[in-house]
């Protein structure tokens, strides 16, 4: 409750709060808020995951390579 004169701003404020787009639309502006956040949490880690693969020495398969294992080219 606000105790305060009938043409006060704060009653004004609290008034139109009470109704608008968000109140009308909860499930859309708790998708944009949370899904929309966690979606860009996602783009941002799983390139990195995809291109650096595990850690460690990055020597994977370099010796099935003829090449690189004294095969008939090295």
């Amino acid at each position: 409750m606000i105790w305060d004169k009938p043409h006060s701003l704060s009653l004004e404020i609290t008034r139109l709060s009470g109704t608008g787009i968000v109140r009308e639309n909860k499930g859309l502006f708790w998708f944009l808020s949370f899904g929309l956040g966690i979606l860009g949490a996602l783009l941002f880690i799983i390139p990195n995951v995809i291109t650096l693969g595990p850690p460690g020495i990055k020597n994977n398969g370099i010796f099935l390579n003829s090449v690189t294992n004294r095969g008939f080219l090295g």
